[in-house]
């Protein structure tokens, strides 16, 4: 992984919590971190150049000083070591709107995650799936890491890897990247199957690659869980087993579908208070 884009506002709480997710992710990832504030000016139609460029410093002052809160936040609760926040970053303070410039930066770079923090603001959040679905994932191959409201950075111990078995393109590259997270956070992966249908599991090359993973550390599971409802047995797992992160292919389509689905996002984005990360499928 090269590139992680961190979009945040200023003077809002849930980018404090989302900014000890996106460092520890980056610096166990090794992984260039970008934080990003896209900001708008109220410009009159009389405005002199010099007034523009004194607002435009204006706003990378607060964009600094946003950081220096998040830096101060972060090595006050979670920086066990001196070194913690050694990271590298890009500072980028943009004038224009969010949802714009961040399809911008993805469309002309390689970047590998996309961290976006929800809120209490369901018109926000609608923008930024919308964003994900119409703009990152019908260009890109970013993943997108979704954290849910309210959320509390905690150590990753255990991953729900959700999968329908079906043999995908580059199915060994989505493994491989959950595995990432597995060895950089030595983190327990759940590989479950929901079966909707109850017919018996056929093996094939995803399930005799997950049984080589298995094979490999045993600490790894693989569960089939019997049940009509995606969701709602995704949601039992993840209390159950004390998940910490939940991550979903694209291909995936009940799943994903579901998630982008207008009638019932929110109902998961609400139930599900863990973080998602969702994988885009790469093509031939």
């Amino acid at each position: 992984m090269s590139k992680i884009l961190f979009p945040f506002q200023l003077n809002n709480d849930i980018y404090k919590e989302a900014y000890i997710a996106a460092v520890k992710i980056a610096r166990n990832l090794n992984a260039e971190l970008i934080l990003l504030n896209a900001f708008e000016l109220d410009l009159q139609d009389d405005i002199t150049e010099i007034l523009y460029h004194k607002m435009i410093k204006n706003k990378w002052i607060e964009a600094y000083n946003e950081i220096v809160k998040f830096n101060k936040y972060f090595l006050s609760t979670h920086a066990k070591t001196n070194d913690a926040l050694n990271v590298r970053i890009d500072h980028r303070f943009v004038h224009g709107e969010d949802i714009p410039v961040v399809t911008e930066i993805i469309q002309k770079e390689e970047i590998d995650l996309l961290i976006f923090p929800l809120s209490s603001n369901r018109k926000v959040n609608r923008r930024y799936m919308d964003c994900v679905k119409n703009e990152v994932f019908n260009y890109k191959t970013t993943s997108v890491l979704f954290l849910p409201q309210e959320y509390k950075y905690t150590e990753i111990e255990n991953i729900l890897f959700t999968t329908d078995l079906k043999e995908l393109n580059f199915n060994e590259y989505y493994f491989s990247e959950v595995l990432n997270y597995s060895n950089f956070f030595d983190a327990k992966i759940h590989f479950v199957h929901v079966n909707k249908t109850g017919n018996e599991i056929v093996e094939n090359s995803t399930m005799k690659l997950i049984d080589r993973i298995i094979q490999k550390d045993n600490k790894h599971v693989f569960k089939s869980i019997n049940a009509n409802n995606i969701v709602n047995a995704i949601q039992s797992y993840i209390i159950q087993e004390n998940i910490q992160l939940l991550s979903v292919v694209k291909s995936n389509l009940d799943f994903f579908q579901s998630f982008f689905h207008s009638s019932v996002s929110f109902e998961i984005i609400d139930s599900i208070n863990t973080p998602i990360l969702l994988m885009n499928e790469k093509n031939i």
